[in-house]
């Protein structure tokens, strides 16, 4: 009988050990799904901030060619010469009959 308490005993112990070592590695495998999510999110979070970075870049090259533009195609004697044109057209253009 005694023998039959020992291997009992015996018998309990090992399945306390696996169920504790299937514990642990059901802990283990939690805590690395979580590493995963937490970096997963980290990455995301960086490409997220990468991907503003690159816009306001972009924002900030077009404002810049608009000035560019504006002041490259704005000069001062522009409004002179369409006035001129325009008063020399006028002279070419024949007056028109009224009836």
């Amino acid at each position: 009988m005694e023998r039959r308490e020992e291997e009992e005993k015996k018998a309990l112990r090992k399945l306390a050990a696996q169920r504790e070592a299937r514990e642990a590695e059901e802990r283990r495998m939690k805590i690395e799904a979580e590493e995963r999510e937490r970096r997963t999110k980290i990455e995301l979070e960086k490409e997220r901030l990468a991907a503003e970075e690159r816009e306001k870049v972009r924002r900030h090259e077009l404002r810049t060619q608009r000035i560019e533009v504006i002041e490259t195609e704005v000069d001062v004697t522009t409004d002179r010469t369409d006035t001129f044109r325009l008063v020399s057209a006028l002279k070419f253009v024949p007056l028109f009959p009224m009836t």
